[in-house]
């Protein structure tokens, strides 16, 4: 019921085929970031039945400096006044539609100003 809620809160169809194809199961095709610009990078989900994103960066020892979640398929963090020059490490989880959790590996995040 929570997902159908949110479906309808966004706006979406709820057609019965509509519903069965948007519940039907957590794909994630692609986990994409922009260039950081202006002290903000963003991170894209492509794939279908995501309910929300949340996103955690870590420095290179292990330290959890920034978490920020989102009902979307998109995150957006500031960098600007936290982060110093360097390489970061950051994991993306995402949340589906009917309670699926997917989980990225580390990847490489580089600030430089």
């Amino acid at each position: 019921i929570v997902q159908i809620l949110r479906l309808w809160a966004r706006g979406t169809s709820l057609t019965p085929s509509a519903l069965q194809s948007r519940l039907g199961g957590l794909v994630v095709q692609s986990i994409d970031t922009t260039p950081i610009q202006n002290g903000i990078v963003t991170f894209n989900v492509e794939g279908q039945g995501i309910d929300s994103v949340t996103v955690k960066v870590f420095d290179l020892r292990g330290r959890l400096i920034a978490e920020e979640s989102a009902i979307a398929n998109r995150v957006t963090l500031s960098t600007a006044s936290r982060w110093a020059n360097g390489v970061y490490l950051y994991a993306v989880t995402v949340h589906g539609l009917t309670g699926e959790v997917t989980q990225s590996r580390l990847k490489k995040l580089v600030v430089s100003r």
